[in-house]
């Protein structure tokens, strides 16, 4: 089953990668998935680290703002350099307001003059007049060209009027009252009215340009507000739309990596993770989708395992049950086989050597005299000490020499060789155990003796053929030999005397002279018919 990729129609993970219940985060996750999103995947497919595409990022809003602040500081000088144009704007309406004011106030001193008859007055109207030139100079400096025109028409007008009040001022000297004013009605009232009128027109000009230009300032401030709200708006627009770009290119590959880390520790690990962003985060992708291959190969790796695991379990299993088996196998026949043998049987798993069949033995018996009167007479830890001696003595000897132990009883031990594992010259075997068995128990005697227990050793060996088998019940089963030659080796074990090892005469042909007899005589035996020809083991001639 290949990879499954986290995807949604957006390029990205499903939405339900980290739900969010504010209200904020499902706009922003409604707008990454309006016409946003083709600029989110081109921002996050640009080549570039996160630390990178992030400083270009606030530099660009800081540019944004900058030049917001820069518009702001442009219309703002247009607007001082209006409301600076304005104001020399109103001080030329007041100085051409002055220029009138001065005009009306030498028609006054004229006026004057001739009531009065007063040379004061004529000065005051020559004081006048040089206001009036000065007023007039600073008008001209920043005049209109229609102004200029009407300017140098007031300056000759003014020169006519100049000589018009010396010629006045002359006639109010000579006492010429008539005249003067015939002068001034003729001469002076005219070119007041003219200077008048020259100058109305220039205050209208100057009043029409400043309420013209107050026009102009006043749309000017409208539009430059309005520059001003849009390219802020636009720049804040902008800020705001690139810092969403550049946040959801950022957020959403963080979703889908959570998304993809939610189902791999929910153990799917064929998973994979897409997204478009060439940055770190498409690095982190890339790691993430190796972690989930590596999981994934590990994971079918562990689950061959598992299966191997469990297969060899069962087989283990089958094993031990076999082994356990074996074992019990292996205790029930150690009971009556030396280890080497019972060993060698369950390896080979010879069940069969132990059912019921006839073979050709030699059987050894013994027991101890005198113990049935000890028994009785005796303390119980004494006999107990006594048969735990015995038994763990002859015991070694019998594994020693690989016997198979019948039966025990008391201090009677019934030991049988060439079964149910054949052995070669088991008469000798048979011999060679009787006698390490005397010279051991000597030994034990002589011990015993030392603690006032008198107690001989006795022993009866057969050689002939024999019926062998399991014998008892589940749970108890014993291993056991019957036939006349065993019989004989227990009535030949009866009438051994102390320290004797008493033979059947076909056990000493067996062993074809290996080893040193004496005559022991003829006994009549319990359930044979004639009577038993037996010889006494004095020594091995391989050495005792």
């Amino acid at each position: 089953m290949g990879p499954k990729s986290v995807k949604s129609g957006s390029g990205y993970g499903g939405s339900n990668s980290f739900p969010s219940p504010h209200l904020g985060f499902r706009i922003g996750l409604f707008l990454a998935r309006s016409p946003l999103r083709f600029l989110i995947h081109w921002v996050a497919g640009v080549r570039a680290s996160v630390h990178t595409k992030l400083l270009c990022a606030f530099l660009t809003i800081a540019v944004l703002f900058g030049g917001t602040a820069a518009v702001s500081l442009q219309t703002v000088r247009g607007i001082v350099y209006q409301s600076r144009l304005l104001d020399g704007l109103h001080e030329r309406v007041d100085l051409s307001r002055q220029v009138e004011h001065t005009l009306a106030m030498q028609m006054n001193y004229t006026a004057m003059a001739l009531i009065l008859q007063s040379e004061a007055a004529i000065v005051k109207i020559l004081r006048e007049n040089n206001h009036f030139n000065d007023k007039l100079a600073q008008i001209e400096e920043a005049a209109l060209p229609a102004e200029r025109e009407l300017i140098e028409q007031i300056r000759v007008a003014q020169d006519q009027l100049l000589v018009t009040v010396a010629d006045i001022a002359n006639l109010l000297r000579d006492n010429k009252i008539e005249k003067a004013m015939q002068s001034h009605r003729q001469n002076g009232q005219p070119l007041y009215d003219q200077i008048q009128t020259l100058v109305g027109q220039i205050v209208k000009i100057e009043t029409d340009e400043m309420a013209k230009l107050r026009d102009n300032v006043g749309t000017a401030h409208r539009q430059a507000m309005l520059v001003i709200v849009a390219f802020a708006g636009t720049a804040l627009f902008l800020a705001l739309a690139l810092g969403f770009i550049i946040s959801w290119s950022l957020i959403l590959p963080v979703r889908e990596a959570g998304a993809f880390l939610g189902r791999v520790a929910k153990g799917e690990f064929n998973v994979s993770i897409s997204i478009p962003n060439r940055d770190e985060f498409g690095a982190l992708a890339a790691n993430m989708n190796q972690m989930s291959r590596d999981l994934h190969r590990l994971y079918e790796q562990v689950g061959a395992q598992a299966a191997e695991l469990a297969e060899l379990n069962r087989g283990l299993e089958i094993r031990v049950d076999e082994q356990v088996t074996q074992i019990e196998r292996l205790g029930r026949l150690r009971r009556f086989l030396s280890p080497h043998v019972a060993d060698l049987i369950v390896q080979r798993g010879e069940d069969s050597l132990l059912q019921s069949h006839r073979r050709q033995i030699a059987t050894v018996f013994c027991d101890l005299r005198g113990f049935t009167a000890f028994s009785e007479t005796g303390e119980p830890e004494d006999v107990m000490e006594i048969l735990q001696s015995y038994h763990e003595t002859l015991g070694r000897l019998i594994h020693e020499h690989e016997g198979t132990i019948d039966h025990r009883a008391g201090d009677g031990i019934m030991v049988i060789f060439n079964d149910p594992l054949p052995c070669e010259d088991p008469a000798r075997r048979a011999i060679s155990l009787a006698v390490a068995m005397r010279n051991h128990i000597r030994e034990l005697a002589a011990n015993w003796y030392k603690l006032g227990h008198e107690l001989g050793f006795g022993v009866g060996v057969s050689f002939g053929y024999a019926t062998l088998g399991m014998v008892g019940f589940e749970g108890r089963f014993d291993y056991t030999a019957n036939g006349s030659a065993v019989k004989l080796a227990a009535r030949l074990c009866d009438e051994a005397e102390d320290d004797q090892i008493l033979l059947s005469e076909r056990t000493y042909v067996a062993l074809d002279g290996w080893v040193e007899v004496e005559p022991a005589g003829s006994f009549d035996l319990k359930g044979f018919q004639r009577s038993i020809t037996a010889y006494n083991v004095v020594r091995l001639h391989r050495g005792d």
